[in-house]
């Protein structure tokens, strides 16, 4: 993450706004999905020496609304991308189907974030703003989806704990 210049917490956002969207917005339950950063040239539409002063990289991204310059081959957009839809299976958006996305979460390779590894302060961390914000992005299509949001992060917690506990 740090050669690419990709802070931690920018990508547990952007992880967090992809979750809420595949089970609250496209409503399936994310089965067996890849998670990949793609990235392209930065698009210069400031004299590149104001450029020189951007390290972030979502200030890069918001200038895209101004006039297209030139690329800049030096620094990079980066975007969270999602593939391998192949497994996934609806998400009917009910209290009870919340199990189903958390074997879901927990079946997937872990490029989600996990809530707790033993030790890893970063760790604690970087689940807290996974979760806050996944919830956040779920209260956006809704107060139901808030509610379903809520429940899913607490059963990922609970799951997740009973399985360490078990062995």
């Amino acid at each position: 993450m740090e050669k690419l210049n990709v802070g931690t917490e920018w990508l547990a956002k952007k992880l967090a706004y992809a979750l809420a969207s595949i089970h609250m917005r496209a409503c399936i339950d994310g089965c067996d999905i890849e998670v990949v950063l793609g990235s392209r040239p930065a698009r210069l539409y400031l004299p590149f020496e104001e450029l020189e002063n951007i390290k972030d990289v979502d200030a890069i991204g918001a200038l895209e609304e101004q006039p297209f310059r030139t690329h800049d081959f030096r620094r990079r957009y980066i975007k969270v991308c999602i593939i391998d839809c192949n497994q996934v299976k609806p998400f009917k958006k009910t209290l009870e189907d919340i199990p189903n996305l958390v074997d879901a979460f927990c079946s997937n390779e872990p490029y989600f974030l996990r809530p707790r590894r033993a030790g890893v302060s970063q760790d604690v961390e970087l689940w807290g703003t996974f979760s806050k914000q996944y919830v956040m992005y779920c209260a956006e299509v809704g107060d139901f989806e808030r509610e379903l949001g809520e429940a899913f992060i607490i059963e990922v917690v609970n799951t997740l704990t009973r399985n360490v506990n078990n062995g």
